[in-house]
């Protein structure tokens, strides 16, 4: 099976404020406070390095089309359900509990993918500028090496590494904080 692209899992930056509003954080946080968020990291099994991001995004977007793919079957029963004796109250009932366990998870992947595809934009660009020649360094640098650049700042390794390990927490305050 091919891998579906990138590009179809790209989320806006203005999506993030949506997140805000739907309470996307405080769902972290309920799962984090009943523990599903440490079963999760385990799942994932994220080594916190620049060659996991990769991975760790398949993950994410896995779980994302799961999620998914779980409330299209609750949409197509509530269509069914809206030719039954009691429509509107039938495809309520087989809506409403699909919110909580796939569409607010889904949101959640795509926070987390909001976060990741800068990390992930730089990966890409320096493993292009590695395969392509180096420039020559400056003069203030040592002689006879070529210039190399960082794939990923210090900092922004950290920061995925923390959020990995402490799925709800950490993601929150990153996208409340830096975001």
């Amino acid at each position: 099976m091919r891998p579906l692209p990138r590009q179809w899992f790209r989320v806006p930056d203005r999506e993030r404020v949506l997140h805000r509003v739907l309470g996307v954080g405080h769902f972290w946080w309920l799962l984090d406070v009943i523990g599903w968020n440490r079963e999760i990291t385990r799942m994932r099994a994220f080594s916190g390095t620049k060659a996991g991001l990769v991975s760790l995004e398949q993950s994410v977007r896995a779980g994302a089309i799961a999620h998914a793919i779980c409330f299209a079957i609750h949409v197509v029963l509530a269509v069914f359900a809206l030719s039954t004796e009691h429509p509107w109250s039938g495809a309520l009932w087989m809506l409403l509990p699909a919110v909580i366990p796939h569409v607010y998870p889904v949101f959640m992947q795509r926070s987390i993918l909001l976060r990741l595809q800068p990390l992930l934009d730089n990966a890409a660009l320096v493993a292009r500028s590695q395969t392509e020649t180096p420039p020559k360094c400056h003069a203030s640098a040592a002689p006879g090496r070529d210039f190399q650049t960082d794939s990923l700042p210090r900092i922004a390794i950290h920061r995925i590494e923390w959020a990995a390990r402490n799925e709800v927490v950490a993601a929150c305050e990153i996208l409340w904080r830096f975001g």
